[in-house]
């Protein structure tokens, strides 16, 4: 129980780190949209609540950094947007996200 109420503090310090803007770890990240840094022991109700907080943040952020890590954390969980629909104004971003796919993709075994 210590152990749980401790993360819990833990969940809660990162997530009042992310909104004041003072990082974008992903820790961070992850306790604020999902309320833990594991997704493994989330329901299907549960990650798709995440996903869609995560999803209007995406749209309503306008600092590119910030947009940034929020489309690779869209990403890690299978649901960011092509580049090129994710950064339409931002050329830089959509190339930086066109080398992540391609960098990520080269990590993938060979089948």
């Amino acid at each position: 129980m210590a152990y749980a109420a401790g993360r819990l503090g833990a969940d809660l310090d990162a997530a009042a780190r992310l909104r004041s803007g003072q990082t974008m770890d992903l820790d961070a990240l992850l306790a604020h949209y999902f309320g833990t840094a594991d997704l493994s022991g989330l329901s299907a109700a549960q990650l798709a609540e995440g996903r869609a907080a995560l999803e209007l943040d995406f749209g309503l952020e306008r600092e590119p950094g910030r947009k940034f890590a929020l489309w690779v954390l869209l990403e890690a969980i299978g649901a960011a947007p092509f580049p090129a629909e994710a950064f339409p104004d931002h050329p830089q971003l959509k190339r930086a996200a066109e080398d992540y796919l391609s960098a990520s993709e080269r990590l993938l075994p060979d089948d």
